[in-house]
């Protein structure tokens, strides 16, 4: 809590992810210059998603030009470790693909963690569409906290990106 004019403040984020704020507080201790800090948990991100074989990750609303291959379709890493529990279940993932006639779901048949990254698996190589991927904020941070799915630091959103496959683009190919 604060009590008095809280100044010269100074940030700092520990190995973990969570931003340290200390603060001069001029009534809180009594002293009139008391040194004060608090810790701001930040939960899990997703920090970067890429296709297996792309070199670089995919952006919102961006196109590649490869297929994601069904084994080891896409690797997600996230900010800060999560519960391995919460980030292996398959259904905490969704995946759908529109080719013209409307967005059909791709099944992801396992998500397998190692460190910060989980490597999901789909049930068919994707070649062309658009393509929405969607990670549950029901993925947990290893503080118990749900994912920041959106990114402004407040958990329990979802967090959702859309992309193009266009592998028969590179060939010269004619869209399905």
């Amino acid at each position: 809590s604060t009590l008095g004019d809280q100044t010269a403040p100074a940030a700092a984020a520990d190995a973990a992810g969570n931003v340290i704020v200390a603060y001069t507080d001029s009534l809180r201790d009594g002293s009139g210059a008391g040194v004060f800090d608090v810790l701001v948990p930040i939960s899990a991100r997703v920090v970067e998603v890429r296709a297996a074989g792309t070199p670089t990750p995919l952006a919102p609303g961006g196109r590649i030009l490869d297929p994601v291959p069904a084994a080891g379709g896409l690797r997600l890493t996230f900010s800060r470790a999560v519960v391995p529990a919460t980030a292996t279940q398959a259904a905490n993932y969704t995946v759908t693909v529109d080719t013209g006639s409307g967005p059909v779901p791709v099944a992801v048949t396992s998500a397998v963690l190692s460190g910060q990254t989980v490597t999901l698996t789909l049930a068919q190589t994707i070649a062309f569409g658009a393509v929405v991927l969607t990670v549950s904020d029901a993925v947990l941070d290893v503080d118990g906290r749900p994912l920041d799915g959106d990114g402004d630091e407040v958990p329990g959103q979802d967090f959702v990106l859309a992309f193009s496959v266009d592998a028969g683009a590179a060939a010269g190919l004619p869209a399905p």
